[in-house]
C-alpha cells in the first residue's frame, strides 16, 4: 500500500514537470531576439538585466549618465550625477537592492599624460539616489587609472577592478574604500584589469585582457592568487557567472596566422577554477564593438558600444543593439 502511494506521488510529479516543460520554453521564446536602444550617440559600455523592474540598465560613455531600457528601446535616465563622466562597468547588488557604477575618463587612452579616474558611485536601484561616491584612485600615491568593472559579495562588498594599476579595490557597504589586492602579475601594457565577477565559493575571477588571462582571487587570502589554466587563452571584456558556474564572457580568441575573432564564449571549469575550458562559442560582429554581457533569465544579451563611431569619426551612431545569443545545446 506505500509503495503504491509513493508510485502515484511519482507519476503526479512527473506530469507537474513535463507539463511546465511547454511554459518555459514559451516564457524563453517570449524573449525579444534584439532590444534598439533609442538615444543617438550615448555609446553604452555596462549593462545590466534588473530582473525586480524588467528593464535593463546602461551606461554611456559620453553622457555618464545610467540609463533604463525597456524592450521597446526606450531610453530612460535612471542616475544623473554630475559628478560621473564616463560610466563602464555597472553591476547590481541584489543582497542590498544598489546599483555599483564605474566611473571613468576615457581621456586616459589618448592621452599619454591623462591620470584617468578610478571612481565608484553607489545608487539606489530604485529610485537612482547617491548613496555613495568613492574616489579610489586616491588610495594610490601615483600611477593613471581607469576603473573598468565591479563586482559584490555575498556581504554587500564591492570589488572594482582599474585597468591602468594593478590593483583591485574593496569597498565595503558603508562606503569605505581599500586596496583589496596589488599584484604585477594583474598588469599587462596591452591590456591590464577588466572583467570581474563573484564566484559563490568565495573568490573573485578577473580577467587580464593584454595577457589573455584569468585569476582566482580568495577573499580570506587575495596574495593567494592563481592564474586559471585555460583551455587556449582569450582576451576577456565583459563577464558574467551563470547559476551552474560557468563563465559567459564577451572575449576576443586568437587564431595561428594572428588574426583575432570577436566571440561570446561559455567556459567551465571542474575543478573550483584551478583550471577551464570553453564549452560553447558563439562569433559577434566585432566592428559593432561588443563589450559585455547580462544574463536575463539565464539567457545572455550582449550590448555594442560602437567604439569606431565614436573614436575614429564614423557616422553618429542613433541606436544600439542589445543583443539576445543563444548557445547551441
Amino acid at each position: 500500500m506505500q509503495s503504491h502511494r509513493l508510485l502515484k506521488l511519482l507519476v503526479i510529479v512527473i506530469l507537474l514537470v513535463v507539463a511546465a516543460l511547454p511554459f518555459a520554453v514559451a516564457q524563453e521564446d517570449e524573449l525579444p531576439d534584439l532590444v534598439m536602444a533609442q538615444r543617438p550617440g550615448f555609446h553604452p559600455e555596462g549593462i545590466e538585466w534588473d530582473a525586480e523592474n524588467e528593464r535593463f540598465l546602461a551606461g554611456s560613455l559620453t553622457e555618464g549618465t545610467i540609463f533604463a531600457i525597456d524592450d521597446e528601446g526606450e531610453v530612460t535616465p535612471l542616475v544623473e550625477d554630475e559628478d560621473l563622466t564616463s560610466t563602464i562597468g555597472i553591476h547590481i547588488d541584489r543582497e542590498t537592492n544598489r546599483l555599483l557604477v564605474c566611473n571613468s575618463d576615457t581621456t586616459v587612452f589618448s592621452d599619454p599624460e591623462a591620470e584617468g579616474l578610478a571612481q565608484l558611485g553607489i545608487y539606489d536601484l530604485d529610485t537612482g539616489e547617491r548613496l555613495h561616491f568613492v574616489d579610489l584612485g586616491e588610495l594610490l600615491e601615483e600611477g593613471r587609472h581607469f576603473c573598468n568593472d565591479v563586482t559584490s559579495d555575498a556581504d554587500g562588498n564591492a570589488y572594482v577592478t582599474d585597468t591602468f594599476s594593478p590593483v583591485i579595490y574593496k569597498v565595503t557597504p558603508d562606503g569605505e574604500a581599500s586596496v583589496f589586492v596589488e599584484d604585477e602579475r594583474l598588469a599587462n601594457e596591452m591590456g591590464g584589469l577588466n572583467g570581474i565577477d563573484f564566484h559563490p565559493d568565495g573568490y573573485l575571477l578577473a580577467a587580464v585582457s593584454g595577457a589573455g588571462a584569468l585569476y582566482k582571487i580568495p577573499l580570506d587570502d587575495p596574495e593567494a592568487l592563481t592564474q586559471v589554466e585555460l583551455s587556449e587563452p582569450f582576451s576577456v571584456d565583459g563577464m558574467a557567472l551563470q547559476p551552474n558556474g560557468n563563465l559567459i564572457a564577451v572575449a576576443t580568441t586568437f587564431n595561428e596566422d594572428g588574426t583575432t575573432n570577436s566571440e561570446l564564449l561559455e567556459v567551465a571549469s571542474d575543478d573550483d577554477w584551478e583550471s577551464a575550458e570553453i564549452v560553447n562559442r558563439v562569433p559577434l560582429d566585432a566592428a559593432l564593438s561588443p563589450t559585455t554581457v547580462a544574463l536575463r533569465d539565464d539567457i545572455p544579451y550582449v550590448i555594442h558600444a560602437h567604439f569606431n563611431e565614436l573614436f575614429g569619426g564614423g557616422a553618429p551612431v542613433e541606436a544600439f543593439e542589445i543583443m539576445r545569443v543563444d548557445f547551441e545545446e
